[in-house]
């Protein structure tokens, strides 16, 4: 079946926007890279096990009738009041109360759908991708800029009516306020928690040498913290083991994302059982049992040189006494030494906690663009300080020199 494109103004480019990737699986597959998170098998089961509110949308740039750029996009209706957490024991000052009750009372007022450039289930910079990369990142940026008008006309015919667009996850080095493009830009730029990165050194065959690479006092914590969990008994599991401890999974899912101030999804139920029928090896859950019952897990997902440690849930009690969320750092870096990866990705959030075993932070940004102008002006500063929080945190080094 042909392909319907559709003109993009001032540009020789045509585009052409699709709901499912296996429409288009051959033109995407003949310009994509074979990297997982771009791949018609991951995308195929993140269409089929998207969170509630969530949708996917493809597109393809055509020139001169030939596919040679994607965009990976989400329409998901984003309402700030719902997506706040709000904490059961708050114990901050009364005037902290105050503007937490300030901020919860305006989210509530702000509710829209948004065209979401990239992937809210991950992080990093997995939004567009042209098969002729020698050109500059910001002419790419751009172009996918001039499509969005375009791709909303083409929604509405389906009955979407988008109130604002986020291009997420953009790592800083590709920003685009410091190149030509920047005056020309309609989308406010906001700086966002990084990506903490860890490099895997050649000289690490197997964690001994890591630890051996540590100073003193790091060394001692992490042998600590396994000492704490020496009780605790670790497996991975299968997917009739997945199906059995569904339940409790997703129960300790919920009570580790609730802890975030913000949340833009939750997980469906059945999500990492899908995720491992969909992406077999490359994935993995590892379950934490005491007494046989299931206190936490962690999961990751493997893709050629690098580890993206993905989802995870823990007991918030049992994390006390036994320190499981540091012993599953321990243990991601772990399985990227045992696969030989050259990069674990461990995502963003925690950032002091995964500097400490020598994570490095990745600084990113995004961009946010409301369809009025006096929107952009006065409320998406709003939005931004709701939606970006403001970590602080003290940069660890703990390798020795």
């Amino acid at each position: 079946m042909a392909i319907e494109t559709h003109k993009i103004d001032s540009t020789p480019y045509s585009f052409s926007l699709h709901k499912s990737i296996l429409d288009i699986k051959a033109e995407w597959q003949s310009i994509v890279p074979d990297k997982l998170f771009y791949s018609p098998k991951y995308l195929s089961f993140t269409e089929s096990n998207t969170p509630k509110g969530m949708e996917m949308r493809y597109g393809l740039f055509h020139l001169d009738g030939v596919p040679v750029g994607t965009l990976i996009m989400q329409v998901k209706h984003i309402s700030l009041g719902e997506s706040l957490t709000v904490e059961a024991n708050d114990n901050s000052s009364v005037r902290s109360r105050m503007f937490k009750g300030i901020k919860s009372g305006l989210a509530k007022t702000i509710s829209f759908d948004t065209l979401v450039v990239g992937n809210l289930l991950l992080t990093g910079q997995y939004s567009f991708y042209f098969k002729d990369e020698t050109v500059e990142f910001y002419k790419r940026f751009a172009l996918v800029e001039s499509s969005l008008g375009l791709v909303k006309e083409l929604l509405a015919k389906d009955g979407i009516n988008i109130g604002s667009v986020l291009m997420k996850d953009f790592y800083e080095t590709n920003a685009v306020s410091n190149t030509p493009h920047g005056e020309q830009c309609t989308f406010s730029e906001c700086k966002v928690q990084p990506d903490m990165v860890m490099s895997i050194r050649e000289e690490w065959t197997d964690f001994e040498e890591y630890m051996g690479s540590l100073k003193s006092k790091y060394r001692v914590r992490i042998k600590r913290a396994l000492k704490k969990a020496k009780p605790v008994k670790r497996r991975v599991l299968t997917i009739d083991e997945l199906i059995k401890y569904q339940d409790r999974i997703h129960e300790l899912y919920l009570e580790t994302a609730l802890k975030a101030s913000f949340n833009l999804f939750i997980l469906p139920e059945d999500y990492f059982l899908e995720m491992k029928k969909a992406l077999e090896d490359q994935f993995k859950l590892i379950g934490y049992f005491l007494e046989g019952k299931l206190i936490g897990y962690f999961t990751v997902i493997f893709d050629k040189d690098h580890v993206d440690a993905h989802f995870l849930g823990y007991d918030k009690e049992k994390n006390g006494i036994h320190q499981s969320y540091l012993n599953m750092l321990i243990d991601i870096l772990k399985e990227g030494i045992r696969s030989k990866a050259k990069h674990i990705h461990f995502s963003r959030t925690a950032l002091e906690i995964k500097s400490s075993i020598g994570a490095e932070p990745e600084d990113m940004v995004f961009y946010l663009r409301s369809q009025r102008r006096w929107q952009n002006k006065y409320l998406l500063p709003k939005i931004l300080e709701i939606m970006v929080p403001d970590e602080q945190w003290e940069p660890r080094s703990p390798f020795k020199s």
